[in-house]
């Protein structure tokens, strides 16, 4: 009777086993199938949440960012010219001064050497200018005076000339005026008296009067004071000639000239504004001690305001003067100004190995708010596309080395592959691709929940 139970337990025990086993299967299948419609579920409700763009046509705007600092237009750093003790100081920082305005002077009783002599020159050049006509005028009777004189002179230089080019002794007379001549040197020497050397010094005169090489010499000594003569009339009729009617033009304007230096050299003891601004800096105290090229005070024209970005040597080609620039500041955070590309430097620097040019970008409405110093993000807009199908950057993503956004059909998304052109700070122009204008596209696409749908791209 044992015996034939055994069987029929084993039998039990296998059935047993098959159930076990296929419950099992049941419940990990049950579980699997649970997890997943819970998965679509929950990416369901994700899809419910996701951010939507319509695909439209719009204008494309190209860019440059950048970093740049707030400078004044017009910015100086005003120094002394000469040496001395300051006196009065006139401003303090952020006093509004206009072009001209006193800053700061030298104490007027301590003044160095120089300032002293250029106020001795400034009276002589004033004096000398005031005294001009009457000094012209006395010079112009002095000139006529001077012409007529030496016009008489060479005519009598020239009488004598023409007496000596017309004198002329036969041979026989200069034959017995050195006959005389020898006479009375022989007497001379037998009895040298005064009385001989007077005869001597006669029978000389004598025979000079009539000897040729004497007379040559004396007409080549006349012609030579003839002609030195007429170039002195020459010059002086010139010299009446420019005050005939007046000072001469150039001797007023030799005058003129030097008061000018004597009031440059004057302006050293004092410094003025060059320009109309805010005093920002003030190194200057009442009573120091300074010398050339000691800094006073830094003058800043915060009327105008403008930026100064470093491009790099690999975007610049793309900047142009003109250009409508974008600016926004920590500090105003909520606000975008606006300016315009003004200068571009023609010469690049080295910053940690690469080539910037320094942008100079005007910054509209900017003063009274911004400050020289802050820090700006700049957007300098480079080209500008119209009527382009575009969609924000976030919309498009990257799926096995492909462009793809994702397409909103029926409830579902559909990943659809795209061809991407220009870009904008913001936007991306869609040059080709399975999606019509109108269409519905996910933007910031959460790839790990669409891509558990069926017939998403890639996972098909």
């Amino acid at each position: 009777m044992t015996t034939e139970k055994r069987p029929n337990r084993s039998a039990k025990r296998t059935v047993r086993t098959i159930l076990t086993v296929f419950f099992l299967l049941a419940l990990a299948a049950g579980a699997y199938f649970f997890i997943q419609y819970r998965q679509q579920q929950n990416a369901l409700a994700a899809i419910k949440n996701l951010e939507l763009v319509e695909f439209q046509r719009k204008t494309l705007i190209s860019s440059i960012n950048g970093t740049g600092t707030v400078q004044p237009a017009q910015d100086a750093l005003l120094v002394w010219q000469t040496s001395g003790h300051v006196g009065e100081v006139a401003v303090s920082v952020g006093s509004q001064v206009q072009q001209g305005d006193l800053l700061a002077a030298l104490d007027e009783n301590d003044l160095p050497l120089d300032i002293l002599q250029a106020r001795m020159e400034k009276l002589n050049a004033e004096q000398a200018l005031e005294n001009l006509e009457s000094a012209t005028a006395l010079k112009r009777e002095q000139l006529r005076a001077d012409i007529s004189a030496a016009q008489n002179n060479l005519k009598s230089l020239k009488d004598e000339l023409s007496l000596l080019q017309a004198r002329e002794c036969s041979s026989w007379h200069l034959r017995n005026l050195q006959t005389n001549l020898d006479d009375a040197r022989e007497n001379y020497r037998d009895n040298p008296n005064e009385f001989n050397l007077r005869a001597v010094q006669a029978a000389q005169s004598a025979l000079d009067f009539c000897s040729p090489e004497v007379i040559a010499s004396q007409i080549s000594s006349l012609e030579a004071k003839i002609s030195l003569q007429e170039e002195t009339i020459a010059s002086w009729q010139s010299d009446l000639e420019k005050i005939a009617n007046g000072p001469d033009p150039l001797e007023r304007e030799k005058l003129e000239l030097q008061l000018a230096i004597a009031e440059k050299r004057l302006a050293s003891q004092q410094i003025t504004a060059p320009f109309s601004g805010t005093v920002t800096a003030v190194s200057a105290v009442k009573g120091a001690l300074v010398s050339a090229g000691t800094q006073a005070f830094r003058l800043s024209d915060l009327t105008t305001l403008q930026l100064k970005v470093p491009v790099s040597e690999v975007d610049i080609p793309s900047v142009a003067v003109g250009q409508k620039a974008l600016m926004t500041f920590d500090a105003y955070f909520n606000k975008t100004f606006t300016g315009q590309v003004l200068e571009i430097s023609g010469a690049g620097e080295n910053q940690a190995g690469v080539i910037n040019y320094l942008v100079t970008i005007s910054i509209d409405e900017g003063a009274g708010t911004l400050k020289p110093g802050m820090t700006a993000g700049v957007v300098i807009q480079i080209a500008e596309k119209t009527n382009v199908l575009a969609l924000p950057i976030q919309a498009v993503t990257n799926k096995n080395g492909k462009d793809i956004v994702y397409v909103m059909r029926g409830s579902q998304p559909v990943a659809v592959e795209i061809q991407v052109g220009a870009y904008s700070e913001d936007q991306v122009e869609i040059l080709s691709g399975d999606l019509k204008e109108g269409e519905m596209v996910v933007v910031n696409p959460p790839t790990s929940v669409l891509d558990r749908f069926p017939g998403m791209f890639g996972n098909r």
